[in-house]
């Protein structure tokens, strides 16, 4: 079993250090009054920072988020996941990292690059699909536009199989039917769980209305309201044998082109 938190929060705009003051005091607040076992926190895409294109913003490695998301990770024994403007060498990156409780940290870097908002004059695309090894699970990673391109989230190759992809996304109200509809093909099409971790609240150019959904291989969202005081929290329970079961049961990637 891989026991899911999703938080799903209004990013203050450009403003990284109140971002994460306020992530940490909320996923605290959540386990005081829960105190249920987590294994993956997820958090929106630029979660310190909302959807910018000032790359000023960028951290260097190990920046000052990277710190915090292992401080977390290991008070609340819990991967913690979440994508920030990052800057490595000459290029700048809107990068995703996977950050577990004995302090390893896995990096993917966003391939499909928003220009309908310039992302891809500011940022650079990545070249490379992540699958990370834990806690006996094969977990992908995935960022906001990346959810519209199916080819690179296939899953039937043997060296990048997934049992879980997770998408963290800035997603905007107006599109949010899409992307609902986009998470749970790809849970379906690739046989696994798919999670979409989207933001709420208002940017200067757009509004977010969250839709965050856990989604099941046979694309049911599976996610349960947890909120606590006005915080809205997802949790899912994912079930590793159910889903070999299934596999087993409807090969279908045995048909593959």
């Amino acid at each position: 079993m891989l026991n899911i938190l999703l938080y799903q929060y209004d990013i203050l705009w450009e403003k990284p250090l109140e971002n994460l003051d306020t992530v940490e005091s909320n996923l605290r607040k959540w386990f005081a009054v829960k105190g249920t076992v987590v294994d993956i926190i997820v958090l929106p895409e630029f979660f310190t920072t909302g959807f910018t294109m000032d790359n000023s913003f960028a951290e260097c490695e190990p920046g000052i988020t990277l710190e915090r998301m292992r401080e977390w990770s290991k008070e609340f024994d819990a991967a913690i996941v979440g994508s920030l403007p990052v800057r490595d060498g000459e290029f700048i990156y809107n990068r995703c990292y996977f950050v577990a409780p004995d302090g390893s940290v896995s990096k993917y870097d966003k391939r499909h690059l928003f220009r309908m908002s310039r992302e891809n004059e500011v940022y650079s695309a990545g070249n490379e699909k992540v699958v990370v090894d834990f806690r006996g699970w094969k977990i992908a990673l995935n960022i906001c536009y990346d959810l519209r391109f199916p080819v690179w989230s296939r899953n039937w190759g043997a060296a990048d199989g997934y049992d879980l992809m997770i998408n963290g996304a800035s997603w905007p109200l107006q599109r949010i039917e899409a992307a609902q509809i986009l998470a749970k093909a790809r849970a379906v099409e690739n046989l696994s769980y798919f999670i979409f971790a989207n933001r709420v609240g208002k940017s200067p150019s757009e509004e977010y209305s969250g839709g965050s959904m856990v989604i099941d291989f046979k694309g049911n969202d599976i996610s349960e309201d947890r909120s606590v005081d006005g915080l809205k929290f997802l949790v899912a329970i994912l079930d590793l044998e159910k889903l070999r079961k299934f596999r087993e049961k409807f090969p279908a990637w045995m048909d593959a082109d």
